[in-house]
């Protein structure tokens, strides 16, 4: 719905990644199963997903232009270049780059947790924001410390469903197991361009996720 109503570039790169994750798990699983006109069948929808996706892209204006500013956006950043005032992301660009001073600042324990706490040491001549990012926003807010926590609990989730895709191999409830897996992966991934962990549907995701791998061992 994203993609659909907004354009929203992080709702397609994990549309996009998601497809591409289950796509080749679900193959690494079913390697033994899968034989040659299969698999060409399977390359083949694959292929067609993928060029479907790539036409909504270059034929929606608004969309293709925000992909494309995404992209110069990221080439900027990793090559530590400047984006200037009047570009394309440019408050983006000041509010990532005041995350990582406020981080150097309080990088033992954070600023604490809340947009206040964090916005009380916020000094760039821009409306006052977090980053748009919930690794940089929580660096800042945790600290190592705090964050050393977070990172292992969104870790433990994803070795609970990684182990729930091993017990259910050779099983149909593999399916399952691949998408609840594939599904955490996008939301790590998509939480480098968002803060999607203070949303309903991520928690109510993640309690699903977890709920049917716990019945999945009961069951073993």
């Amino acid at each position: 719905m994203n993609i659909i109503l907004v354009f929203s570039r992080t709702a397609y790169i994990g549309l996009v990644f998601s497809l591409f994750m289950y796509y080749i798990i679900y193959h690494i699983v079913n390697f033994y199963r899968i034989n040659l006109l299969s698999l060409l069948r399977r390359i083949l929808r694959f292929l067609l997903v993928t060029i479907l996706l790539y036409i909504l892209m270059i034929n929606i204006p608004h969309f293709k232009e925000k992909i494309i500013i995404g992209f110069e956006t990221v080439n900027k950043v990793i090559k530590f270049g400047e984006i200037k005032e009047g570009e394309s992301d440019y408050r983006r660009y000041l509010l990532i780059k005041e995350s990582i001073r406020i981080f150097k600042e309080h990088w033992l324990l954070g600023t604490g947790l809340g947009l206040e706490n964090y916005l009380y040491y916020f000094n760039e001549n821009t409306i006052p924001a977090k980053p748009h990012s919930l690794y940089l926003s929580y660096l800042a807010e945790f600290g190592l410390i705090g964050f050393s926590f977070l990172v292992l609990f969104l870790f433990s989730i994803l070795q609970v469903l990684y182990k729930t895709i091993l017990y259910t191999i050779g099983k149909k409830e593999v399916y399952l197991s691949i998408g609840f897996f594939v599904g955490h992966l996008t939301i790590l991934i998509m939480f480098l361009f968002n803060e999607y962990i203070t949303a309903p549907y991520t928690w109510f995701f993640w309690a699903t996720a977890v709920a049917y791998s716990l019945l999945v061992r009961k069951e073993r």
